[in-house]
């Protein structure tokens, strides 16, 4: 039975350590406030049912004006 370090035998390769980039790459251009908030009105504009992939749009839509609200108070800051 060969020795062991505790979790991997001594024969095996050296474990290599990623690091991670101290800086996240540039996502997407979150849009402003404006542009956010008109996007949720066209979306929502003459709509009288609201179907599960709707509501579900209109989540993710208003996760992008809450980014974009946050983002300009962050700046104001």
């Amino acid at each position: 039975m060969p020795f062991t370090t505790g979790f991997f035998p001594l024969s095996h390769p050296a474990l290599r350590l990623v690091i991670m980039p101290p800086t996240p790459p540039p996502g997407p251009a979150v849009p402003s406030a404006a542009e956010a908030n008109a996007a949720i009105r066209r979306f929502a504009a003459g709509r009288v049912a609201w179907g599960p992939r709707e509501l579900a749009e209109l989540a993710r839509l208003r996760a992008v004006y809450l980014t974009a609200v946050r983002a300009g108070l962050a700046e104001a800051a």
